[in-house]
């Protein structure tokens, strides 16, 4: 059907009233909104308007009407969710009120407005668009990767609404998880009070590698979450970039890319670059070139296309590895980089662009031709067609081409560069042009300037700003002229004010002009005005300023345009270093500006850690500001222009003819007032003429459905034909008007492709060197002025800063990165193995580094020391032996060594100075210039151990004076006695005193016993005792901060390493899921301590209830019995001794479920009592487990089974214990430990009164087998003897403590002076000479324990009758000659077949390191090898079991430090439970020399 083209005349009726509302189309939960009124009559009456948001929420908006009133039924009050009453002044008023919005999670809610406003009843409707109340927290760690140990530390920050201001509401969870998704650290109900802060957890030694994540539940919106990474690395000595050419175009003949290798320092590397480019193609066409040179710094590698079939094949990337390694240490770094092969030579990008063609003013753009890497091009032909002229241009020395279209009958601008190539696409740009339509031809342009706006400067609220506003006015000499800013969803700022609206000359350069520009119409002038408007510190990054006039005939004139501003916070901080440069070790200021009482984190780290960080600055304005854009309204949201009704409530014939399947789609091509405001994201409620353009109507032979607002129609068997109509050039004031076009919109314009690099650094290792150097919470004095005084660690690097700040009132701020680089032109390192062994040679590798722009004449001093012997080389003088000297050129390095073989057993410090010495060095140099005066020193320290293998005798006594005035105890002598062969020089020996029987078990705490931790089951022995020891300490009031912090410590790092052996069905056992099954016994082991950590540190109450399941599952329902799943490692609980059921066992589960708190008469209890009651057993073990439980449980057996327990003990004077029955799994000194524990248990649990004597002596005994470190033999002796003794002491204390205890040896004498201040203090003293004879003495009141304790090496090991072990290196063979492989096979030779757990140790020789490939190997290929973990240059393999048949451990060994006249390594194997039972063999390596 042909188009109906109409013809519209604008008749404007009388201005009536005159107002104008606005308010944003889209209101925030919680936040104050803004209705402003308008009203220009100074002779208005006051008025009232009436705003009233519906209860009712809405899925679907409908339109709003911006000047047709509705008839409105007003809610009652109590029914609506926002009802209140703004009072309008009588004249001329622009007034802005902020409304309070309450909190909603509903979408949309219908506004009303009604009330009389400049005279005029006011009646009005529309859809309002909530957006729920919005926080963001943001969530950093000091670093991103952590090694084993280490401590995590983070800070949190969450702030709220648009404005970023700091939410101070308590943060009710924040949780650590492992790469496994076990919990291992959480904080309840977190205080924030000032807006910021801190927490930290240490990682364990031994942690699960990978990725770890820190969950915080804010206390509104959705959870946040951040993540770390747990790995084995070494922070990077020297970073490599790889730089890819600016840009990369098929037409190019070469391709260069840029490969640089600094220390963070900003040294050159010297080394090997070997780069790999890549074209990615496949088949025949996959070119894959490496190419192999040394680099010094920074080296350019350029390749052909024609080598990499760039045209040929089509390439349209290339991949690009490159690895460097570093001379003289192997160290390698890597980088790699894809750059695309683009077809088109040319962008063109829009940089400036008005928004619309206006009435009778010019519409002005700017675009800039440039590369593909945003260079500008210069002197390229384009042809460029705009207003139905072309023309050709030639780009200038900016690139830019400006054009100015004086003709409104322009409807598009297309240019195109004219120099393309062959396999090249070509260069266009196409900008169609949108036409504002104003019946009297008036106009208002904002001509936006080049540069974004400035922000507030510091101490100030608002910026100040001109803007050039364009007009073209028909009989208007003057113009009321309301101007609205909105920003961040909010009505920001408003003012009206009368300007004066002369002719003048446009800010347009003639020479850009497409055709003339014509003439004004009659009666109307065209000029430029300044317009000021005011910014608030939170308008940014982006506000939409309104403006608009209305004229006398009722016609409103408006312009809206985007404007960029500053991303700047209202709280301004900054942070600066005394000095950019500084020497390791120096003193240095740092100085933190912020608002007063404002609350800062201040983070300070090593760049390096940054390079290995993924997102290295999670908290910066750019995210900030990402935040704040969700609070933008955009131009879709409830918008009012609504072409389609606007345009059929104006078209719409009165009737159509009966039958009729004609239908009308109508539209417009034009935008108004209206549009205007709907860009700006406010609603417009007038009684103003503010829709004014022309309307359109196709006639369709068929049915149009129409969708409401979204101007989508599905049009059936229909037919279009359009044209384009001319749009007069003139229009009469009063009359009919010609309006009909054809128009568009759209955008157009290049892609700006922008690279950025990274910057470099460094860490050079030397004495202190931190990753973290500062992370602290500060509070900002009045001054709002904070200057630290900071030493700089001894890192040769450069240390990043930034602080972030929370104020009250201000929000949030954050400072730039502010860095200050730590170096040093000359300084010397040492390069040494972790420890060695006595009289081994070690040669010491001294490097001097030379930064300098001249080479240095340079002495070396290895300082002499009685701790070693400097070996004296050829040729060289006496007194020389530790003098070394070189002439080091400029930017370079020299390596010297001297040999040393240390003479004792300790940690043995190295000293080395290097200093400038001419003398060292004649020849060094021009000889003209004197070289500057430098020195260095540094000291280092290696651990010296005994060869051979280590042996441990202690013996302990726990004193109390009322039993010597009873005569129950005496004074004894002790014989300490040497092998009469052992290793020369080994042997020492001291003498301790402490006031309690927990005391030595505190001062080791993480050291109880010389064995490694690595199942879950011996993880217990870092967290158990510190809960008995903590609850003793608070029950005796003598707990102290220290102690407190020290026992906490531990108590959450075992917390955190014994989930690492927890299940995914809430079980725990040895090795976690890499076992078949949870552990019964140890799952209640873990069950009882988490339960009574409870008190102290954050357990998982939902982990606690999924073990407590697991573990009730297993109980018979019969019996009562409790079934034993898993393994066992701990022999002696397999069940009663001769009756082989599982009574030891359920003794042992019912005791943990009554100390985690089940009660007494619960019928878990009630059946475990029956299984135990039921038991006949007499062997002392299990007497004494079922007499601890049926005495927790008060159950009447417990007084027999506890008599028949005592009617076997061995009494002597001053001790009571048990010789438990020979037999394999009974026999060991671990068991008897463990049965005389249970038997103080149940003595104090029953009855400690009348009990106290015999529990006394049994205590002694337990003292008596104490280690030289506070714990015994193994992890669960150990444990029940700590609760044992702890248990004892917590019922029978003491009293006030004042004794004198003399111990008397050859040729020494010592008093040690106990008393209540120092009771828990563990006093130490050396033995000068052994062997010896110790005599005790004592006078005083109250108890003590003094113990003596003898160490000494012995160069062959014990023979074994439980294991046999063999032990076989071979070479492997390499490059360096430098590998070797170890094999050690061990075997269980007792009648029982099965071994306990078994733990093959392997000491390495001196400066070697195991290839941990192998070790992860082993634990694939081998599953009685359950795990493995290198503690220095030992390696633990635990065993499940050793059988008759060998079990091997197979692996490779690197030499890392080349010693002379090493000492042979060790192999042990051990049972972990009965340590007595143990084999060691000494091994050595083939000659370095051999290699096959």
């Amino acid at each position: 059907m042909a188009l109906c083209l109409l013809l519209l005349g604008f008749l404007l009726p009388p201005a009536m009233g005159g107002y104008l509302i606005t308010t944003p189309r889209r209101w925030i939960s919680e936040w104050p909104t803004q209705v402003c009124v308008t009203v220009e009559k100074p002779n208005s009456p006051a008025g009232f308007l009436n705003m009233t948001i519906d209860n009712v929420s809405r899925t679907h908006s409908f339109r709003s009407s911006s000047t047709t009133p509705s008839s409105v039924v007003q809610e009652p009050k109590h029914m609506a969710f926002i009802f209140t009453t703004i009072n309008i002044p009588a004249g001329t008023t622009n007034q802005c009120n902020d409304i309070p919005v309450p909190a909603t999670t509903d979408y949309s809610k219908k506004l009303e407005l009604s009330g009389s406003v400049s005279g005029v009843e006011v009646n009005h409707q529309a859809d309002i668009q909530f957006k729920r109340f919005a926080t963001r927290t943001y969530l950093q760690t000091d670093k991103y990767l952590y090694l084993p140990g280490q401590k995590v530390q983070m800070r949190a920050i969450t702030v709220v609404g648009p404005e970023l201001t700091i939410s101070t509401a308590q943060y009710p969870e924040v949780w650590v998880t492992t790469p496994s998704r076990t919990r291992i650290a959480q904080w309840k109900n977190v205080t924030t009070a000032n807006g910021l802060i801190h927490l930290d957890m240490h990682l364990i030694d031994e942690p699960e590698e990978g990725t770890y994540t820190i969950h915080l539940i804010p206390p509104q919106g959705r959870k946040t979450t951040t993540n770390f990474k747990v790995e084995d690395f070494v922070l990077p000595r020297f970073e490599v970039t790889l730089r890819p050419p600016p840009y990369s175009l098929a037409s190019d003949s070469a391709f260069s890319f840029t490969v640089c290798a600094n220390y963070t320092f900003g040294q050159p590397v010297k080394g090997n670059l070997s780069i790999t480019i890549d074209n990615t193609k496949s088949r025949r066409c996959h070119i894959r070139i490496t190419r192999n040179i040394t680099i010094s710094g920074c080296t350019d590698v350029e390749e052909t296309a024609a080598k990499l079939q760039i045209v040929d094949c089509n390439v349209y990337s290339l991949q690009v590895n490159a690895v460097v390694t570093e001379e003289g240490t192997g160290v390698e770094a890597m980088a790699s980089t894809t750059t695309s092969i683009q077809r088109r030579a040319i962008q063109f990008k829009t940089l400036y662009k008005d928004e619309y063609m206006k009435p009778n003013l010019p519409f002005t753009f700017k675009v800039r031709a440039s590369r593909p890497d945003n260079t500008v091009v210069v002197g390229v032909p384009v042809e460029m067609c705009a207003g139905g002229q072309c023309t050709n241009l030639t780009t200038g020395v900016d690139g830019l081409i400006t054009a100015v279209l004086p003709n409104y009958q322009s409807f598009s601008v297309r240019m195109k560069a004219l120099n393309s190539r062959v396999n090249m696409f070509s260069s266009e740009y196409i900008q169609d042009l949108s036409h504002y339509f104003s019946p009297s031809n008036s106009s208002l342009l904002i001509y936006a300037p080049k540069e974004m706006l400035k922000c507030a400067e510091a101490g100030q609220s608002t910026s100040q700003h001109i803007l050039p506003v364009l007009f073209s006015a028909r009989d208007q000499p003057t113009a009321a002229i309301t101007v609205q800013v909105v920003s961040r969803g909010s009505i920001q700022y408003t003012n009206t004010q009368e300007y004066q609206l002369p002719s003048g000359p446009l800010p347009i350069s003639t020479e850009h002009l497409v055709e003339p520009l014509p003439p004004p119409l009659p009666g109307t002038v065209r000029g430029v005005i300044k317009l000021p408007i005011s910014l608030p510190d939170t308008a940014s990054p982006t506000v939409k300023v309104l403006i608009w006039y209305t004229r006398a005939d009722g016609e409103v004139v408006s312009d809206n345009r985007e404007l960029k501003v500053e991303k700047c916070l209202p709280h301004q901080v900054s942070l600066q270093w005394s000095t950019p440069n500084t020497q390791p070790g120096q003193p240095a200021t740092l100085t933190l500006t912020s608002l007063p009482e404002a609350v800062c984190s201040l983070g300070v780290v090593d760049k390096s850690s940054e390079l290995l960080a993924v997102d290295p600055d999670p908290i910066n304005l750019d995210k900030l500001f990402s935040f704040i854009n969700t609070f933008k309204i955009n131009r879709y949201t409830n918008r009012q222009v609504d072409d389609y009704r606007y345009c059929e409530a104006k078209l719409r014939p009165a009737a159509q003819p009966s039958g009729s399947v004609f239908s009308y789609y109508y539209y417009s091509d034009y935008v108004d007032a209206l549009k205007m405001f709907d860009n700006a994201g406010v609603y417009a409620f007038t009684d103003y003429t503010i829709e004014t353009r022309p309307c359109e109507r196709h006639d369709h032979g068929g049915f149009v459905s129409h969708h409401g607002g979204d101007h989508i129609h599905t049009i059936v068997e229909a037919t279009t034909t359009t044209r384009r109509p001319q749009v007069p050039t003139t229009t009469p004031p009063h009359g009919p008007s010609l309006v009909s076009a054809f128009g568009g919109s759209g955008g157009g314009g290049g892609i700006a492709n922008k690279e950025s690099e990274k910057g470099t650094a460094d860490t050079a290792p030397r004495t202190n060197f931190p990753e973290t150097w500062l992370w602290d919470l500060v509070v900002m004095p009045v001054s709002g002025v904070r200057e630290q005084p900071v030493t700089v660690p001894d890192t040769i690097t450069q240390w990043v800063g930034k602080a972030v700040c929370a104020h009250p009132q201000k929000g949030i701020g954050i400072s730039t990165k502010s860095a200050i680089t730590a170096f040093t032109p000359f300084f010397v390192d040492l390069t040494l193995p972790p420890k060695m062994k006595r009289d081994e040679i070690l040669p010491v590798k001294m490097a001097v580094f030379n930064y300098m722009d001249q080479p240095l004449p340079v002495s070396l001093t290895l300082e002499l020391s009685p701790q070693y012997e400097i070996l004296k080389e050829a040729l060289q003088k006496e007194g020389e032996e530790g003098k070394r000297s070189a002439c080091v050129p400029p930017n370079d390095k020299a390596v010297l060594t001297v040999r040393i073989k240390p003479s004792e057993i300790a940690d043995v410090n190295i000293s080395v100075s290097a200093a400038v010495d001419q003398v060292s060095q004649p020849g060094c140099g021009d000889g003209q210039t004197a070289p500057p005066q430098r020195r260095d020193a540094l000291i280092k320290p290696i651990k010296v151990e005994a060869e051979g293998f280590l042996r441990e005798n202690s013996w302990s006594k726990y004193i109390c004076s009322k039993d010597f005035e009873t005569g129950e105890d005496s004074l004894e002598a002790w014989q300490l006695t040497l092998p009469s062969v052992l290793v020369e020089g080994s042997a020492r020996g001291w003498v301790t005193a402490v006031g309690d029987l927990l005391a030595l078990t505190l001062e080791n705490l993480g050291n109880l016993i010389r064995m490694p931790y690595g199942c879950g089951e011996q993880n217990m022995i870092n967290f158990a005792p510190n809960i008995f020891i903590l609850r003793y300490l608070d029950t005796t009031k003598q707990s102290t901060p220290e102690a407190r912090t020290k026992l906490l410590n531990f108590m959450n790092t075992g917390y955190r390493r014994e989930l690492l052996y927890r299940r995914n069905d809430g079980s725990y056992s040895a090795f976690g899921n890499a076992d078949d099954s949870g552990s019964t016994w140890l799952t209640a082991f873990v069950l009882k301590s988490f339960q009574q950590a409870r008190q102290y540190i954050q357990v998982d109450s939902d982990q606690l209830k999924e073990t407590t399941d697991w573990l009730l599952r297993l109980q018979g329902t019969q019996d009562g019995c409790f079934e034993s799943v898993g393994k066992l490692l701990h022999k002696q609980m397999q069940g009663g001794i001769s009756s082989g059921n599982a009574v030891s066992l359920t003794a042992y589960v019912m005791a943990a479920l009554l100390e985690a708190g089940t009660p007494t008469d619960d019928p878990i209890v009630s059946r475990a009592a029956l299984c135990l009651t039921n038991d006949t057993s007499t062997h002392p073990y299990a007497l004494a487990t079922k007499a601890y439980a049926l005495a927790l449980a008060s159950h009447p057996n417990a007084t027999s089974l506890l008599q028949k327990l005592l009617n076997q003990t061995v009494v002597t004077k001053n001790a009571m214990y048990w010789n438990l029955p020979k037999g394999r799994t009974s026999s060991s000194r671990a068991a008897s430990l463990e049965t005389a524990g249970y038997a103080i248990l149940a003595m104090m649990t029953h009855d400690p009164v009348n009990n106290e004597q015999k529990a006394r002596k049994i205590v002694k005994w337990i003292t008596a087998q104490r280690n030289g470190q506070g714990g015994f033999y193994s992890t669960q002796d150990t444990v029940v003897a700590l609760q044992a003794m702890a248990t004892y002491e917590g019922h029978l204390h003491q009293g006030s403590l004042n004794v004198k205890a003399v111990v008397t040896a050859n040729n020494f004498t010592h008093t040690f002076t106990i008393t209540d201040n120092n009771k828990l203090l563990e006093q130490f003293q050396p033995l000068p000479t052994l062997p010896t004879t110790v005599s005790i003495n004592m006078t005083g009141q109250g108890c003590v324990v003094l113990q003596a304790v003898q160490r000494y090496n012995v160069p062959q090991p014990e023979p074994s009758d439980a294991f046999t072990l063999t032990v076989n290196t071979i070479t492997t063979p390499d490059k360096q000659c430098i590998t070797k492989r170890i094999t050690a096979c061990a075997a269980y030779r007792l009648p029982d077949q099965k071994s306990n757990m078994a733990v093959i140790e392997v000491d390495l020789i001196s400066g070697y390191i195991p290839e941990k490939q192998d070790l992860k190997q082993m634990l694939k290929l081998d599953p009685n090898i359950k795990r493995y973990e290198v503690d220095g240059s030992k390696i633990n393999f635990y065993i499940d079991e050793l059988v008759v048949e060998d079990t091997c451990v197979n692996f490779r060994v690197i030499r890392e430090v080349d010693l002379e006249d090493v000492k042979p390594g060790t192999v042990i194997v051990y049972d972990y439970y009965q340590p007595e039972f143990s084999i060691s063999k000494r091994y050595t390596l083939p000659p370095s020399e051999e290699c096959r």
